[in-house]
């Protein structure tokens, strides 16, 4: 067999078929043969003088190891074959066979710390910029491998390594090598003692900032330009010895860049910023917001101004002090100072911009957003109080509450904020409310109230005082030519959250009285558009618990009335008195339909209750008309409202869970096939039981069957 080998190894010399190679890996890993004899077959051509055979040979001698599995090496032939492919590195001809072995050989468990360091020493000795990327990119890809294995090892080596890894970075341009490198860059960076390299490490990474790469289309390699980005970017942050160097090339690509460089260089500062720490940032804070404020205040883009106002807030968090209160820093009150002064400018654009950077610090932290806010507060109230037109009233409530309704306020900093405002509290209520009597500047009071309830300061009473007011709103809203309406829901929506009872109390008996107590005549169009606009705004408002409760009450109680009246109507009216009073009744039933779905959609655990007694109350009013137990009802099986009860109904049921739902399923079957309407149809009375209740059947009673089962459609689930 030793001789097959050793034909199979001339063979492939000649034709370098890959028939041989797999041959003599499988003799080899049969141990039918062994590394060393291959070695020996090879020896003619390893140490030949003819650089071509030696090229042939090396390339064989790593074609067979990339195909052999980790079991057919021990520790010794690792070292020999590792030493072998070291040597070869300085050769021009058998530098890429080696690499190729080695990148084999490092992956292995029999390749030590020792011949790592071999390998290491070799390694930073090649000269990059003589060899193509392919070859390159091997050597970046042993590095990887290397410091990922064996990180250790190379921290051991000190100095020693770090130059030579600088060496072989230098200069490299090709981005799928780079990648790599920018892995490399940070790793060393993070974890290294590079701290007498600053210099060389800026060299070898802000040079290619920033990245304008674009892949070319239909590129085979995947490297793109956001890829390159990301990493570098990651680089550059992952030291503080990079901040004395790079933040004036960070200023410098800021002043003079294009919008796109703009933002990569915002959003790598961004980063850059809390790893470079408060000393550097305090030496060029300066430079940055002279730079910062052109992009806010000034903009030419939209989402460079956002990362400038958003870089404004990290240089603030980094330079400000750690403690929870005191004194502003320096660049802190230099940029609070610039901003409240911008505010008082009449120019609404730079007036929005300046409340994007008080937005940003009252962000940044709890001991800025007190500061920003006591300076803020007088000066908001006084630019109200001296406004000359309208619009400067309305830049005044709106920039309260954008300051209010930042997301990015912590409990702690809103909490911060809150005591700021609390000495203002009755200045801002006041005028907040009275500005709800002007059209031009109730929108803007209605999100600056909103804003101010929300953070849970205002009394009971104070509470009290602006439902009153907001209801007055509303109710007049029906004859505004601007209508309000959604905007002062909402308002009062956010009451209802944490005081429903006030919003029960006075808002929702404000609006019953708009509904008259029976359908009004098609002329009178004043009584139906109050009667409109109370159900709209019933509807969107009376989601919580408790105003729900109150609605279906009412309602219910309303389409009762309207209920018994149709006897009177069909006995001694016109049919349309009578289509009016079921229209009526269907607007009723539908506001509480559409309520009912709003609050399935958000999860509402109180739905299941109206099983209870609201649901029976909805079937009584057709098991007492279907069974005939008072005489001269219309036939109500034929209205749209068993098609509004059996929605109402089908919703609730499919609230339940499975115990109450087969729980009730049973309920329903005993009402439908044994005669007992009763269990399932109540109100004040119960419907009694009955022989003659057997609504699915099919027979003389065929009619009563179609006009009960409408109302009972399977549960929505």
């Amino acid at each position: 067999m030793a001789d097959a080998v050793e034909r199979a190894v001339q063979t492939w010399i000649v034709t370098q078929r890959e028939e041989e190679t797999k041959f003599i890996a499988q003799e080899i890993e049969s141990a039918s043969t062994s590394l060393l004899t291959l070695v020996k077959y090879l020896g003619e051509y390893l140490t030949s003088e003819d650089g071509e055979k030696r090229v042939k040979g090396i390339g064989l001698l790593v074609d067979v190891i990339v195909r052999l599995p980790d079991s057919s090496f021990n520790k010794n032939s690792t070292t020999v074959i590792s030493t072998f492919f070291n040597n070869k590195l300085d050769s021009v001809d058998e530098i890429v066979p080696a690499l190729k072995g080695i990148l084999r050989l490092v992956l292995m468990p029999t390749y030590t710390s020792s011949n790592c360091k071999d390998t290491i020493k070799e390694l930073v000795k090649i000269n990059m910029r003589a060899h193509v990327q392919a070859t390159r990119h091997m050597v970046f890809r042993i590095l990887d491998s290397l410091l990922t294995r064996y990180r250790s090892i190379l921290q051991e080596l000190g100095p020693e390594f770090i130059k030579g890894y600088i060496s072989l970075a230098e200069g490299e341009k090709d981005p799928r090598n780079l990648l790599i490198a920018f892995a490399l860059d940070r790793v060393l960076l993070l974890e290294f003692d590079v701290k007498d390299f600053a210099e060389q490490f800026y060299d070898i990474t802000f040079c290619y900032f920033p990245i304008t790469f674009k892949a070319p289309v239909n590129d085979p390699y995947g490297v793109t330009g956001p890829d390159l980005v990301s990493a570098l970017k990651q680089c550059l942050c992952a030291s503080p010895i990079l901040g004395p160097l790079g933040m004036p090339l960070f200023v410098e690509k800021l002043n003079a860049g294009t919008p796109p460089t703009k933002i990569d260089t915002l959003d790598t500062i961004a980063a850059c910023l809390p790893v470079y720490g408060k000393a550097v940032c305090e030496t060029f804070d300066e430079q940055l917001w002279t730079s910062l404020k052109v992009e806010i205040f000034q903009p030419v883009d939209s989402g460079v101004q956002a990362q400038a106002v958003n870089v404004t807030k990290i240089l603030v968090q980094t330079c400000s002090t750690s403690e929870e209160t005191g004194e502003l820093e320096e660049i802190t009150s230099r940029i609070l100072r610039t901003t409240i002064e911008i505010l008082k400018e009449t120019d609404k654009g730079r007036s929005q911009s300046a409340l994007k950077v008080l937005v940003a610090l009252i962000g940044s932290s709890m001991n800025v957003a007190e500061r920003t806010w006591e300076a803020l507060i007088p000066q908001l109230i006084a630019s109200y109080d001296n406004a000359q037109d309208t619009s400067t009233r309305v830049g005044a409530l709106e920039a309260f509450s954008t300051i209010l309704q930042n997301p990015h306020v912590s409990d702690a900093e809103k909490k911060s904020s809150i005591n700021s405002i609390i000495g203002h509290k009755d200045a801002i209520l006041s005028r907040c409310t009275s500005s709800l009597q002007v059209a031009a500047t109730m929108e803007s009071s209605l999100h600056a109230l909103s804003s101010l309830i929300r953070l849970r300061i205002c009394s009971k009473e104070e509470l009290s005082y602006i439902v009153h007011n907001l209801t007055g709103a509303l109710i007049s809203a029906t004859t505004a030519g601007d209508d309000m309406t959604l905007e002062i829901l909402k308002a009062l929506s956010v009451v209802a959250e944490y005081s429903p009872d006030l919003v029960q109390e006075t808002t929702l008996p404000a609006l019953f009285a708009l509904l008259p107590e029976k359908a009004q005549e098609e002329n009178d169009e004043k009584a139906r558009a109050e009667c409109v606009h109370a159900l709209m705004c019933l509807e969107n408002l009376c989601l919580p618990s408790d105003l729900f409760s109150r609605l279906c009450i009412h309602f219910l109680t309303k389409v009762e009335i309207l209920v018994e009246s149709l006897v009177k109507v069909s006995s001694d009216g016109t049919p349309s008195q009578m289509d009016r009073s079921i229209a009526y009744s269907h607007a009723l039933l539908r506001t509480i339909s559409v309520v009912l779905d709003k609050k399935r959609e958000k999860d509402h655990v109180d739905i299941p209750k109206y099983i209870e007694r609201f649901v029976p109350r909805l079937y009584f009013l057709f098991f007492n008309n279907a069974l005939g137990f008072q005489e001269g009802r219309p036939d109500l099986g034929e209205t749209i409202l068993v098609t509004d009860i059996a929605e109402i109904i089908s919703t609730v049921v499919g609230c339940l869970d499975r115990e109450r739902q087969e729980s009730w399923i049973n309920t329903a079957f005993e009402a439908y096939f044994r005669g007992k309407p009763g269990l399932i149809a109540f109100s004040h009375t119960s419907v009694p039981d009955t022989n003659v209740f057997s609504p699915i059947e099919v027979g003389p009673n065929a009619a009563e069957s179609g006009r009960l089962t409408n109302g009972h459609r399977p549960p929505r689930q």
